[in-house]
């Protein structure tokens, strides 16, 4: 009878199972987002229309990481699966 789980027990799992997998989808977004416009840079495209919609914490913090390399990022714009970016 001890190994039957409370359903506070369950939904704690749930709810880390949860959280775990969101920080993996942020990972994957922030190196996504970093690598197409490392691409764009290569390619001297300085407004790139980028496969993907991402959420505006993860290009706050792709933006923060390419200014401390000096160049600046700005989203100009998007649609339903791309999103466009500005690169000086």
């Amino acid at each position: 009878m001890s190994n039957i789980p409370s359903k506070s027990d369950v939904a704690k799992q749930d709810a880390d199972a949860a959280a775990a997998q969101a920080r993996q989808r942020r990972a994957d977004d922030i190196k996504r987002l970093t690598d197409a416009l490392v691409d764009a840079i290569q390619r001297k495209d300085w407004k790139p229309n980028l496969r993907g919609v991402y959420p505006q914490d993860v290009i706050d913090e792709v933006a923060r990481d390419f200014q401390a390399k000096g160049w600046t990022i700005r989203r100009t714009g998007g649609a339903r699966n791309q999103t466009s970016f500005d690169i000086s």
